[in-house]
């Protein structure tokens, strides 16, 4: 087994050295230009927002008793990618277990939001007493929209600026449901 591997690398590093064109000074340049950029979308796809809201969100014990099952919906309700899945999660939730209970559907809408957040390429939502910080990705905040959204929202949005940009908005309710709604409602019109 090991000569076999020993054999396999050898063939690779010969395979290497057989390749006998040379790229221009040009295309080196271009490379190297190529590369910061490269890096920052590969960074940016892989975002993985973090949400912190002051809401109740979780499988109760009562709902789903056995802790594998418990496991597998917490799998499954993470690794949600599109609205589609929520659908689904949630039809098969309600055929296994029953009516879904509020704090199990705050969990699959803070899912939700995860979906339209990763879209738009937000860093942080998170919520400090009677307001929400979104924090956005530099390079993907759509700034057209800034001025549309505080007209929206009157008074109850502010925008900063800087190497992170974010928007305030400010609670109606501390109501776990209009919570989660008034973020939700936030990225859509942002995502347009």
């Amino acid at each position: 087994l090991v000569m076999g591997f020993s054999n396999k690398l050898k063939e690779l590093f010969t395979d290497v050295e057989e390749i006998d064109e040379v790229d221009s000074e040009e295309e080196v340049e271009e490379e190297k230009n190529e590369l910061p950029k490269v890096m920052r979308e590969a960074v940016l796809e892989e975002v993985d927002t973090q949400i912190d809201l002051n809401v109740t969100a979780y499988i109760p014990d009562t709902y789903i008793e056995n802790i594998n099952q418990k496991i597998e919906a917490y799998q499954d309700i993470a690794n949600i990618s599109d609205e589609n899945e929520i659908i689904d999660i949630i039809d098969a939730l309600i055929d296994r277990y029953g009516e879904v209970p509020k704090e199990c559907v705050n969990l699959l809408e803070i899912a939700r939001i995860k979906i339209y957040a990763r879209a738009l390429k937000v860093l942080a939502i998170k919520q400090t007493g009677k307001n929400v910080v979104i924090k956005f990705s530099s390079e993907e905040f759509i700034m057209d929209k800034v001025q549309v959204l505080i007209d929206l929202y009157k008074g109850d949005l502010m925008f900063s600026t800087g190497v992170t940009p974010y928007l305030t908005l400010k609670l109606q309710s501390k109501e776990d449901s209009d919570i989660l709604n008034d973020v939700l409602k936030l990225l859509k019109i942002v995502k347009g």
